[in-house]
């Protein structure tokens, strides 16, 4: 019952007393669950009430967060069949919080007003102002799973949302550090290290940023809102005539399947300590799913691309100490011509309306018809797996590096 295209059930593969299980989400009588399968994929058991992002390798801890939450704000989740009955196991609704196999116990981590605050300090602004309309996404551990990455994301008076990219030090007994490494139209991550990570950046801000100035005046919404039009019609008419002041062999250098080291957003950075640089390797100038992992003694990086104007992503392998491309192809999307609006997709939803997020939008990402790559290594880094639609349906296929 845990179905949402995108994300899907998260399912993970541990290992507990030297053997495989697998964890993935579930909904049952309209209640979270956690499944857990062995190797014969036998289900051995079942938590109930929690939904994970992730889970350690030893299935000691899960790290979970309201999915219902994001759902009804725009992000990715899922739809609980009774919003009533499940209120009753949520306990911890809007928080991520941690679950220890062992004892059973959940303890919350950093709560939706903790995680509010912290952005609102840094940008400047009223929490108030941001935490009716946000929620928290996207948790994973770092390598050494003494730290944890998560999105916080927050809808705009004038329309857009906003995201801030925060870490929580794990590793301490006490009390959790957690900090603020960028605010701005970010997207997908990873870890590139311990201690380091990359994230696709459409833009950042920080409380001199003139957006961020703006929507402290809600009182005037409506003229936040045309301001914001107004920039982004005169960012298409420059793009229009750079277009045109530039030889074609030059602009074929935007195209996402042309690989080149960014120096400007957008673009994958690099972000450490709260510092942060474009990132050092050529990369296509598109967003992607990226993943890093250490094959025969060499870090690689893999990822894909959004599609182009003709359907096609790109999907990569990349030497990361090298800078070399070690594997490229392309994969087609599957688009009928007609897309049906699923009014489902909008049930429950606290999407505020001031947000510039109409329903076919949603419709087409959590429809099973949008098909990102996802691409992922299996374990010794030898094969990369990604989802396709390709064939005219959703299904799973492999390339060996």
């Amino acid at each position: 019952m845990a179905i949402n295209y995108p994300i899907g059930s998260r399912p993970q593969c541990v290992l507990y007393d030297g053997e495989p299980f697998y964890v993935l989400n579930n909904i049952q009588n309209s209640i979270p669950t956690l499944d857990i399968y062995n190797y014969s994929y036998t289900r051995v058991s079942t938590i109930v009430g929690i939904n994970h992002w992730c889970t350690t390798r030893n299935l000691v801890y899960s790290y979970c967060c309201d999915f219902k939450a994001s759902h009804r704000l725009g992000g990715y989740g899922y739809v609980y069949p009774s919003l009533q009955r499940l209120m009753s196991y949520h306990d911890l609704s809007g928080s991520i919080y941690r679950y220890h196999h062992a004892s059973g116990f959940k303890e919350q981590l950093i709560s939706l007003e903790k995680a509010a605050t912290l952005v609102a300090t840094y940008l400047g602004i009223s929490p108030s102002g941001i935490v009716q309309h946000s929620y928290l996404t996207h948790l994973l551990l770092s390598p050494n799973e003494q730290k944890l990455a998560f999105l916080y994301r927050f809808w705009l008076r004038d329309g857009g949302i906003l995201t801030a990219l925060l870490t929580a030090d794990l590793d301490t007994q006490q009390s959790f550090t957690i900090s603020i490494q960028l605010v701005g139209q970010l997207s997908h991550f990873t870890w590139l290290s311990d201690d380091e990570l990359i994230i696709y950046a459409y833009q950042r801000f920080d409380s001199a940023s003139l957006r961020i100035k703006l929507n402290s005046y809600s009182a005037y919404y409506p003229f936040v809102k045309y301001v914001k039009s107004s920039f982004k019609l005169l960012r298409s008419l420059q793009s229009f005539i750079l277009s045109r002041s530039y030889p074609s062999s030059i602009r074929k250098t935007q195209n996402h399947k042309e690989f080149c080291v960014p120096t400007r957003l957008p673009c994958f950075i690099q972000v450490s300590n709260s510092s942060f640089n474009p990132f050092r390797l050529g990369l296509p100038a598109s967003d992607g799913h990226p993943s890093v992992k250490s094959v025969r003694g060499t870090k690689v990086l893999i990822s894909d691309t959004y599609p182009d104007n003709s359907a096609m992503r790109s999907l990569f392998a990349i030497s990361i100490p090298t800078n070399s491309l070690l594997a490229k192809i392309h994969i087609s999307e599957y688009r009928p011509r007609d897309l049906t609006t699923y009014k489902w997709v909008n049930r429950g939803s606290l999407i505020p309306k001031f947000a510039s997020f109409p329903i076919s939008d949603q419709s087409f990402t959590r429809s099973g018809l949008h098909c990102d790559a996802h691409p992922f290594f299996n374990s010794d880094g030898t094969k990369i797996g990604y989802h396709t639609s390709e064939d005219g349906f959703r299904t799973i296929k492999t390339l060996a590096l």
